[in-house]
């Protein structure tokens, strides 16, 4: 970071740490470079404010969370007195320049971090305050790996990294600018590639090197540039400083003696439970309780007293707190079996809780019943298990109704057509009546006329035989005709599909003439129409000719 000129800056407050945001998946904008000397990174603490004195005028710049393009990264807004930016900027650069040049209509831009201060010792002394840990970056050839997590462990295919070590960089995916997200969780490698706060796909394995392969393997050459390091080296183990840390990292621990050193309990909290639980939780209040009960305690229901109504717990919160508590001299007495643990002989614990009440069990006993009452078919046992067949695996049906799979598959089925447990849908019936003669006979007597139909004389139906039957006029003109002359004759439907047989055709010849009066009288006007439409260019001469032709058309009908 050049240091060419120096700003007039004050850091006026320097609130918080946000561990959602400085410790998660897109936490590497939220540290900065202090110095180029520094291995490690420097906070950009969330609502910190700064004010800078430029051309005899202060600009307050304040860091807010979220910008107008990703609201997980930070957002900066600069005001000097009547002048503001009216959204976050996406770097702090951006905001007081856009002031700056409002106030004096110039196109002078200035560095954000050097405005904001992060070049002074003293501002960076002040920002990182109470920071346990300071991120770095590991620099490979083709991308800078974000190490946000330090955690040691005797795993030695991990690097001696454990459960907690987290880094990540940026790498461009079929044109994708791709967060790829690497930590341990439990005992595997898991690596999350990001694409715009959507996750697009999950990749794990028990070592890094073992997860990369699978990504080399499934993503070919999107990849290929990165098949130069290994896993351990894209997860940033291998780096020296890296490796110096988890060698001289001591995992914070005391003994029962130590609860009332607030120093140090407050050092276990921050390192094994802060960041993987809420930020309120009264975890002090939780072992006062546990000192004035006595020296056993169960875990969850006391748990649950210190969270909200509608928290859950994540098995990963969960253990994050079995391992504080490891660490501060506490121990779990259930992983014994009753025959080996005394707390049985004793009758501090029991096998059964009193009163004990099996909702699932009495659940799937209810519904194996229903099951074994009802009959086979759609509206019997296919309709009962509609009910919850969608919601259960085929495994777990089976296991407990003794159920087959064509069944499960057909209540699905069933699920999907008429609803859980929904009635079948009756199919519709429909009913045909035959015509009465005397109406077809009024049909034929109608359509037979030589004044609705002309027949022809060298064309017949190719399936029945018959001539035939030119129309000499559109359906629904005929069909007029018939319902005035026959009012309570056949309906219009039933008119109309009798026309559509072969055997009717509108106007294709001239009056069923023969071949060769067709082709003269009739079949030439065709060739003369599409000749004046072609060559005339004048509308209404073209239109004159085209009536004329017609009426010649007619005369010779």
């Amino acid at each position: 970071m050049t240091k060419d000129k120096n700003y007039d800056v004050s850091l006026v407050s320097v609130e918080t740490i946000d561990s959602e945001l400085h410790f998660g998946p897109f936490s590497y904008e939220w540290w900065i470079v202090c110095n180029q000397e520094m291995e490690f990174l420097v906070p950009i603490r969330l609502h910190m404010k700064v004010v800078t004195h430029l051309s005899g005028h202060d600009f307050i710049l304040t860091v807010v969370k979220g910008n107008r393009e990703h609201f997980e990264q930070p957002g900066y807004i600069c005001t000097c007195e009547s002048f503001y930016t009216t959204e976050p900027s996406i770097s702090s650069s951006n905001a007081i320049s856009t002031v700056y040049q409002q106030m004096f209509h110039t196109k002078t831009r200035f560095s954000g971090p050097m405005i904001m201060g992060f070049d002074k010792p003293d501002i960076c002394k002040k920002l990182l305050e109470g920071v346990l840990f300071r991120p770095y970056f590991v620099n490979l050839e083709l991308v800078r790996v974000f190490v946000f997590g330090i955690v040691r462990s005797e795993n030695d295919q991990w690097g001696y990294a454990g459960v907690g070590f987290k880094s990540s960089f940026l790498f461009y995916l079929a044109k994708k600018h791709c967060l790829f997200l690497q930590e341990f969780e439990e005992d595997v490698c898991k690596v999350t590639i990001i694409y715009k706060m959507e996750v697009e796909k999950i990749y794990c394995a028990s070592t890094p090197n073992l997860v990369w392969e699978r990504i080399f393997s499934e993503q070919g050459t999107k990849v290929a540039k990165l098949k130069t390091f290994t896993g351990r080296m894209l997860f940033g183990i291998e780096n020296t400083i890296t490796q110096r840390l988890i060698q001289t990292l001591k995992i914070p621990s005391c003994s029962l003696s130590d609860w009332n050193n607030d120093v140090l309990m407050e050092e276990v909290y921050s390192y094994h439970l802060k960041r993987r639980t809420i930020s309120n939780v009264d975890w002090r209040k939780f072992l006062n309780k546990w000192k004035e009960q006595g020296t056993i305690i169960e875990l969850h229901s006391n748990l649950k007293q210190l969270y909200p109504l509608d928290h859950k717990f994540s098995e990963r919160e969960l253990n994050a707190w079995r391992i504080m508590l490891r660490n501060i001299g506490c121990h779990d007495v259930t992983p014994f079996s009753k025959q080996d643990s005394k707390l049985y002989e004793f009758g501090f614990l029991m096998s059964q809780p009193v009163n004990f009440y099996d909702v699932s069990n009495t659940f799937w006993n209810c519904f194996q019943e229903s099951l074994t009452t009802n009959k086979k078919g759609d509206d019997g046992k296919q309709r009962i298990l509609s009910i919850i067949a969608n919601d259960f695996k085929y495994e777990e049906l089976q296991k407990q109704l003794s159920v087959s799979n064509d069944l499960i598959s057909k209540a699905r089925i069933h699920c999907h057509l008429n609803g859980p447990g929904g009635s079948s849908m009756k199919k519709p019936s429909f009913t045909r009546e035959k015509l009465p003669s005397e109406k077809l006979q009024e049909f034929e007597n109608f359509i037979n006329d030589k004044a609705h139909v002309v027949m022809s004389s060298y064309k017949t139906d190719s399936k029945t035989g018959a001539p035939i039957k030119c129309l000499c006029d559109t359906k629904q003109a005929l069909w007029e005709k018939f319902h005035a002359e026959f009012p309570n004759g056949i309906h219009r439907t039933t008119f109309m599909t009798k026309l559509q047989e072969n055997e009717y055709i509108y106007r294709e010849d001239l009056g069923g003439l023969c071949s060769t009066c067709s082709r003269y009288g009739y079949e030439i006007f065709v060739d003369i129409r599409k000749l004046i439409e072609n060559k005339f260019i004048d509308s209404v001469k073209k239109k004159e000719f085209l009536d004329e032709l017609e009426q010649l058309q007619r005369f010779l009908k």
